[in-house]
């Protein structure tokens, strides 16, 4: 779900709410006892952006 929020973002050039996005959901994959990494598209996406 916070997938779609997060295209959403960086399709509208917002990096700021996407970093907290991807911040929120390795937080949450924590919690869970899980791991989540964001994809390489993501992180060019977000590195590009620098």
């Amino acid at each position: 779900m916070g997938e779609i929020f997060l295209d959403y973002y960086l399709k509208n050039g917002n990096f700021i709410l996407a970093v907290d996005c991807v911040a929120n959901a390795i937080s949450v994959g924590r919690g869970d006892g899980q791991k989540w990494v964001p994809s390489s598209v993501i992180v060019s996406s977000l590195m590009g952006a620098l």
